[in-house]
């Protein structure tokens, strides 16, 4: 109660019972203050155990996580605006990662401008050829391979165009 005040008591009070019982426990809301301005913060209970191992109290940091929340919101609006701009364009793309499995990424756009399922998106840089027209496949994995030695990620960046194969 010293630390949180008596009117947000009652909101902490299971938080800071479990934190009494020994359990450490994280908690985020929001608080609204006189002036009309609300923050959003994480506090995090700590038990504060004795040499004899029973709990003689509770540590209780607090931070102010407001930023990162609105930050967090619009960074999904903006994803969700990209989307949207990516679908509306018939815009599709993929990522291949260097991992040693070959792992790709192919965005959701990628099903519909290929003109298949999306779970006909799969495999490695081998099934991605398969989509390009066969008459520009070797001009694809000849710039691929001048740009990728030996698939090391130092590779330089590049950009090309060339036609696909819808199915």
């Amino acid at each position: 109660r010293d630390v949180v005040g008596e009117a947000d008591y009652p909101q902490v009070h299971d938080r800071m019972a479990r934190a009494l019982a020994g359990e450490r426990v994280r908690d985020e809301r929001t608080i609204a203050y006189p002036n009309d301005v609300t923050r959003d913060v994480e506090g995090l209970y700590v038990p504060d155990f004795g040499p004899d191992g029973d709990v003689r109290g509770v540590f209780l940091l607090i931070q102010d996580v407001s930023e990162r929340k609105q930050a967090d919101a619009e960074s999904r609006e903006n994803q969700t605006m990209l989307l949207n701009a990516q679908r509306r364009a018939q815009i599709a793309f993929w990522d291949w990662r260097f991992d040693g499995g070959g792992t790709q990424y192919w965005s959701p756009q990628a099903a519909d401008v290929l003109g298949v399922p999306v779970d006909g998106l799969y495999g490695g840089y081998e099934a991605y050829l398969e989509f390009v027209h066969p008459d520009d496949r070797e001009f694809v994995h000849g710039t691929y391979r001048s740009h990728f030695p030996n698939d090391v990620l130092e590779a330089k960046s590049y950009d090309i165009d060339y036609r696909i194969m819808r199915t």
